[in-house]
C-alpha cells in the first residue's frame, strides 16, 4: 500500500528497513548526534527535542490552532492531499 502511494516498487525488506531507521528512538538519538547539522535544528534549543511523542494524531492535541492554520495556508496542495488520502 505505502509503496503505491509513494509510487515505489521496495521490497518487503526494503521497506522494513526504512521502518526501523525512521523509528521515533532512531530519530531522537540522530537528533541528539547531529542537532547542529541540520538546518531544521541547528538554531533551536538544544533541552526540547524536536522529535516528541510521535504518536499518529498527537498534533491534533498538542500544536495550537495558530499553527495548524499557518500549516495549512502555507501547504494547502500536501494537506488537501493528505486529507483526501487518510479519509479513504
Amino acid at each position: 500500500m505505502v509503496n503505491g502511494f509513494l509510487g515505489l516498487n521496495a521490497d518487503a525488506n526494503r521497506v522494513a528497513e526504512a521502518v526501523e531507521r525512521s523509528s521515533a528512538e532512531r530519530m531522537r538519538k540522530l537528533e541528539k548526534e547531529q542537532a547542529d547539522q541540520c538546518g531544521l535544528t541547528a538554531e533551536t534549543r538544544k533541552d526540547l527535542s524536536f522529535v516528541r511523542a510521535a504518536k499518529s494524531g498527537g498534533w491534533q492535541k498538542d500544536l495550537p490552532e495558530n499553527l495548524v492554520a499557518k500549516i495549512e495556508d502555507a501547504w494547502p496542495h500536501l494537506m488537501t492531499s493528505w486529507l483526501q488520502t487518510r479519509d479513504s
